[in-house]
């Protein structure tokens, strides 16, 4: 299997703490977006293209074949920007030059308070069958201070509407950790997102991305953010409160019913491959990570010309390899297992990383256990993951 990632790099409004690849007030460019990324998916990944940016060693084995497209990702940015004719347009274009599974999950990321049952409709009927809104916050205050252009009871009626239009699987999005946010807050939101019976939940720590204009304030001093000790309990609390809910925590920031799992994601944390379109995409195949033009409109440009989207490309060396597909797997509940890990690599786990598996086990942060062919972030371990798999890549 293989999936689609397509990256629609257009906003209404850019949030304050936002660093995505992604624009606003760009409208003009919509409709030749539309026609470059057509073109960009009908060219494919540029297999000889990517072999000059990056040259695999001779003892490389041969890249397999794309396979069977299992999940198709449109993200950004904001793809509900586009109408559902356009998603449709592409959808198209992607099912005339990959083979798409019947059962294909097919997500969209979507604005809340911007879009009507009928549009919700159109996306349906182009082909969308998985809906995952940014709602945030459901404290007006903290979705205003981020710059969101939704209110909680515009986010509230968008998840109504989706529903009344027939969407059967949809995430919203969470942060904590916001500006002026207190546990209180949190627990407010959580208990609400919960009420609703959505399908899947993510939350996520605030990351206060350099350069951005949340940055510039915290950095003036002009904004505060709780600190590493209340998020941490925010997280905790976000944890007890989803179990609670009948939720079931899958990987380090999300949740969901049985069944719901967001199977896109699951590509990414199991380090399997993944094609990528639109500008700013970030793609995963035949051993080498490549990346496209990030200007949309240098993007649209290269396309009219009938030239590639390619910006660059790296061959990802084994102890790159094993170091990410141990870093991703282990964002999951349910870690990584010491055989595919050998199946994978050709290298017993033990080997490669045993001695470090019980250090970082000794310590508390790893869970070790052979009889069940499992290593995985203990308890305490999911507050301190970035220090567990910094120590599994390579220096």
């Amino acid at each position: 299997m293989t999936s689609l990632y397509l990256h629609i790099p257009f906003c209404e409004s850019k949030c304050i703490y936002c660093d995505f690849n992604s624009y606003a007030g760009l409208d003009g460019l919509y409709a030749p977006f539309v026609d470059a990324l057509c073109a960009d998916i009908a060219r494919g990944p540029e297999a000889a293209a990517l072999a000059r940016l990056a040259p695999a060693p001779p003892d490389a084995p041969l890249p397999a074949p794309i396979g069977r497209i299992d999940t198709i990702f449109f993200g950004g940015g904001t793809p509900s920007v586009l109408p559902p004719a356009a998603i449709g347009r592409i959808l198209a274009t992607v099912a005339r030059h990959y083979d798409v599974a019947p059962a294909a999950e097919i997500s969209m990321e979507a604005n809340p308070g911007t879009i009507s049952v009928d549009r919700f409709r159109g996306y349906l009927a182009a082909g969308i069958n998985r809906l995952s809104m940014g709602v945030q916050s459901f404290n007006d205050a903290h979705l205003q201070a981020i710059g969101r252009i939704h209110t909680a009871a515009q986010a509230v009626e968008a998840y109504g509407l989706a529903r009344t239009a027939g969407f059967r699987d949809i995430n919203l999005d969470f942060i904590f950790g916001l500006p002026g946010q207190d546990l209180a807050d949190w627990d407010a939101t959580l208990r609400q997102a919960a009420a609703l019976g959505t399908d899947h939940l993510s939350c996520y720590s605030l990351i206060v991305e350099e350069h951005t204009p949340l940055w510039l304030k915290v950095e003036q001093g002009a904004v505060q953010v709780p600190d590493d000790d209340a998020v941490a309990d925010m997280y905790e609390l976000c944890q007890a409160t989803l179990a609670q809910a009948g939720y079931t925590q899958y990987e380090i920031s999300n949740w969901s019913t049985l069944g719901h799992e967001c199977r896109h994601n699951l590509v990414y944390w199991r380090a399997q491959p993944y094609l990528a379109f639109g500008p700013g995409g970030h793609g995963y195949f035949g051993g080498r990570r490549y990346w496209t033009i990030l200007s949309p409109k240098k993007y649209i440009t290269a396309l009219a010309r009938g030239g590639s989207a390619l910006a660059g490309a790296e061959w990802i060396a084994p102890d790159l390899a094993m170091g990410e597909f141990m870093m991703l797997g282990l964002r999951t509940l349910a870690g990584i297992a010491p055989s595919e890990f050998a199946a994978r690599f050709g290298r017993p786990f033990s080997a490669v990383y045993g001695p470090l598996a019980t250090q970082l086990q000794g310590w508390g942060l790893l869970d070790v256990e052979p009889a069940r062919d499992s290593v995985r972030l203990s308890s305490r371990g999911l507050l301190l993951g970035n220090e567990v798999f910094a120590r599994f890549l390579p220096d």
